[in-house]
């Protein structure tokens, strides 16, 4: 297996399938040279907001998957973004695939969320499952509308969910990628300290607010192969898992 550049996407073996709902999603394939099917363990890799296949690169035999990022479908239905339809083309996608009970790596918040979701629906499809950043949340007694789950988790935490609950979050994030690029992707030295309170993202992304200067996490060239990335694929979908919240808080 050649190694993979996270910068040359075609050093990853990317694929395209149509699950039987009709929803074309790209995934990525990569398998060592004693690769057995059947034999073999699988690595199901599910990432979060705002990533994207090729920020993982580490994973000898895996599946990564991801329904909101890319060039494949990215449907307008919020109701697409809920646990209950995110689990369900998880297994249509391993059935598409002939996977049979891989082993499950949910990253960074809504990855890990959907693979704890997945496994709560499909125990006897899961292998293992390995979350990262996100413990499992019991079902609740309620729904939740995105200020009343601010307002439940705190402002100071999670703020930010109101400008990217805004219709129009994925509009201006796109006419802005640059500036979103610099604002998301920040060590915790030097993000702005008020960054997760109600205003501030916002702020930064229409200009009211200065913008923190080019992010100090990537490299120039990384920074501009983001850039072209998202420019080229939008991240109006992916706004829509937080569209989601009372849907999604309602299938718990």
């Amino acid at each position: 297996m050649s190694a993979m550049d996270p910068l040359t996407p075609s050093s990853f073996n990317l694929h395209k399938v149509r699950l039987s709902n009709g929803r074309q999603y790209e995934y990525c394939n990569q398998t060592p040279a004693d690769y057995g099917h059947g034999k073999t363990p699988v690595m199901l890799l599910t990432h979060g907001f705002p990533g994207e296949v090729l920020c993982i690169e580490l994973i000898p035999s895996w599946y990564m998957w991801r329904n909101q990022i890319g060039p494949w479908d990215k449907p307008h239905d919020v109701t697409c973004y809920t646990p209950l339809s995110i689990a369900a083309d998880l297994e249509g996608l391993l059935d598409a695939l002939d996977v049979k009970q891989p082993i499950i790596v949910g990253t960074h918040d809504w990855g890990a969320a959907d693979a704890w979701s997945f496994t709560e629906r499909y125990p006897i499809c899961v292998r293992m499952l390995v979350c990262v950043s996100i413990p499992y949340q019991p079902p609740f007694p309620r729904s939740f509308t995105v200020p009343e789950f601010v307002e439940f988790e705190g402002e100071d935490s999670v703020g930010y969910w109101l400008f990217l609950n805004e219709k129009d979050a994925g509009g201006i994030i796109d006419r802005n990628i640059p500036r979103f690029i610099d604002m998301w992707y920040r060590s915790h030295q030097t993000i702005n300290p008020d960054f997760y309170k109600p205003g501030t993202a916002k702020g930064i992304m229409t200009g009211t607010i200065e913008s923190p200067g080019p992010t100090d996490l990537m490299s120039a060239k990384e920074r501009e192969f983001y850039i072209e990335f998202f420019k080229a694929n939008g991240l109006d979908a992916p706004t829509k898992y937080y569209k989601s919240t009372p849907e999604r808080y309602a299938q718990k």
